[in-house]
């Protein structure tokens, strides 16, 4: 399993790498919901939630996505 996620705040590139990793052949996502997990994200980039709190958070949400054996790295941004 390969997993990738690009955290930024707006106007920086993010969906431009989406769309390149997804014609890479990765399976690639430019912020898809639920919406809270870009709020989590903002918060962690924000400095006002750790990197653990935040990865526990987004592995409960992508656990399904990311971890398909054999599939595509996952590029989420």
């Amino acid at each position: 399993m390969t997993a990738l996620f690009v955290v930024s705040t707006g106007r920086t590139g993010t969906q431009f790498l989406a769309d390149l990793f997804g014609r890479l052949g990765a399976r690639a996502s430019h912020e898809p919901g639920p919406r809270w997990l870009r709020l989590v994200s903002n918060a962690h980039v924000a400095g006002r939630l750790s990197s653990e709190r935040a990865a526990r958070l987004v592995g409960r949400v992508r656990r399904a996505e990311v971890e398909q054996a054999g599939a595509a790295p996952w590029v989420e941004s």
